[in-house]
């Protein structure tokens, strides 16, 4: 692993390991790729060495060799060596104390399998009050409970941590990454995740329902919600409209969300930001953020609505239609 923080220290390469642009357990440089960087905008990650600038997703990758060859305007074979030179590499270990949890990435599986105390959602039996929740709580219609459980691989939990949760599988270029529960008692908890440490991703460097968004037949509108919930009724009765969604599990966004958005955005015709009721400032300050990688406009909850997630089918499907046809979102719903 490369001591890139000695690297830049050797070759006289500005550096920072603190400030806006820089995402823990990081240090920035400027963005060796674009052509004028104004400021520290490439993230180098002193745990697994991945590195990219958040202005340019195309700037972005794992090779030490291509950062190094582009930064010091050497060859191939001279960045090889530096690579080799025992003098610029270091033990993880060394990394431990700059803003970086302990862990070992390296050690994770590349993929998580759902226990076997997930079952089925099924309308009788056992399982039957999470079909029903999310009827009468969740406002989906009878008819499309077992597709939609079906199309985004639900599940739901009797025993365990997860007793009574929905479980919301997360993924990842289809292999499994780590998964969300939401209770269905609406006490206590809402969302209790899958811990870090057993994660192969964490909720911080995902985006949910990044795979179906990307893979999408038809991509017309992105919109952009919180929480997985939000995302799963917008996107569920968007879908057929051309509008796809996808959730950040916040009101923020992390430096590998915005990688990952702005790959989305490039081909979405329009990128519409929905956050829950209140969140107008931070929605418009990540409207602000995605504004580089394409077309992103601010859009708010209906009227006595508190989040996306309470909408009605009828009003999913009224609210895409007027973003495919270029209408107000503001206007009135109907049902």
């Amino acid at each position: 692993m490369i001591d890139w923080v000695f690297l830049f220290r050797r070759y006289k390469i500005d550096y920072v390991e603190k400030g806006p642009n820089v995402k823990k357990g990081n240090v920035n440089i400027c963005c060796p790729f674009c052509i004028e960087d104004p400021s520290h905008h490439m993230g180098i990650n002193i745990s697994n060495g991945y590195w990219g600038c958040w202005r340019d997703t195309h700037h972005r990758g794992k090779s030490p060799f291509r950062l190094i060859q582009k930064l010091l305007r050497c060859s191939y074979r001279e960045s090889k060596d530096i690579v080799q030179n025992p003098l610029f590499n270091k033990t993880k270990q060394h990394y431990s104390g700059i803003g970086q949890e302990n862990i070992d990435y390296n050690d994770r599986a590349s993929s998580l399998k759902l226990r076997e105390s997930f079952k089925e959602i099924k309308n009788f039996g056992i399982t039957k009050k999470f079909f029903t929740y999310l009827i009468e709580e969740r406002d989906f219609r009878k008819i499309d409970v077992k597709e939609f459980c079906r199309y985004y691989n639900l599940k739901c939990c009797l025993v365990g941590n997860e007793a009574f949760r929905l479980v919301i599988p997360i993924y990842y270029e289809n292999e499994l990454m780590t998964w969300t529960g939401r209770s269905i008692n609406n006490s206590g908890i809402r969302y209790l995740t899958l811990l870090k440490t057993d994660s192969v991703k964490t909720t911080d460097e995902l985006v949910y329902n990044f795979d179906e968004c990307n893979h999408s037949p038809t991509k017309k509108i992105l919109v952009i919600v919180e929480g997985p919930l939000d995302t799963l009724k917008l996107d569920f009765y968007g879908k057929g409209l051309g509008v796809r969604v996808i959730g950040l599990f916040k009101n923020n966004m992390s430096e590998a969300q915005e990688y990952m958005v702005a790959s989305l955005m490039r081909k979405y015709e329009k990128t519409y930001v929905l956050l829950d009721r209140g969140e107008k400032l931070k929605a418009k300050e990540l409207v602000n953020r995605l504004t580089a990688y394409g077309k992103c406009i601010y859009s708010e909850v209906p009227e006595g609505k508190k989040d996306p997630g309470e909408l009605s089918p009828s009003e999913v499907i009224w609210f895409s239609l007027n973003l495919v046809g270029g209408e107000n979102v503001k206007a009135k719903l109907h049902s």
